[in-house]
């Protein structure tokens, strides 16, 4: 694929078009037996095959920008929370804080207690689960991908809490799903 002035995240890229015109995106992909993708990674190549850089170093986002992303999507996986302390299924103990970029969710019953929160400096959404253990995202092509299986944030919250509360855990509801 060719890299374009205009193309998503590339688009903030201050360089020339001649440049631009020499780079394009190469993506590698490593599968399981079964035929699905585990991970992939994609690079900026120069027209010779030359590697230029990982795609993910050039796609960092301004400071204010991903302080409204982080914050969106917080708040949003908060919101998500906060309806499923509403429900009947939930434990009397189920909990949910959100303060300055960290959200912590007790669910209560012996089930545990997640955390999520931003990190500035390193542009990603720390995630500490009961279940998986801590995770990093990136944002990428507007979603939270976990670098090592190429899962999204959302997917991993709604496969882990259908256990606790069936059908009402859909997260993809949230924003940057």
């Amino acid at each position: 694929m060719r890299l374009g002035s205009t193309e998503g995240c590339y688009s903030s890229l201050k360089c020339c078009s001649y440049l631009a015109s020499l780079l394009y995106r190469k993506s590698e992909h490593r599968s399981l037996s079964n035929g699905e993708t585990k991970w992939s990674k994609s690079y900026l190549m120069h027209q010779d095959s030359k590697l230029i850089l990982p795609a993910r170093s050039l796609a960092t986002t301004s400071p204010p920008d991903f302080e409204c992303i982080c914050e969106e999507t917080l708040e949003s996986i908060c919101e998500k929370f906060e309806q499923l302390n509403e429900l009947e299924m939930c434990p009397p103990d189920f909990d949910v804080t959100y303060a300055y970029g960290v959200l912590t969710v007790c669910i209560g019953g012996g089930y545990g207690t997640y955390v999520i929160n931003k990190q500035t400096p390193n542009e990603q959404i720390w995630l500490s689960s009961p279940v998986s253990g801590p995770k990093r995202y990136n944002f990428v092509d507007n979603q939270w991908i976990y670098a090592h299986d190429g899962s999204t944030l959302h997917q991993l919250l709604t496969s882990e809490l259908k256990l606790i509360f069936d059908k009402h855990s859909d997260f993809s509801t949230c924003s940057y799903s």
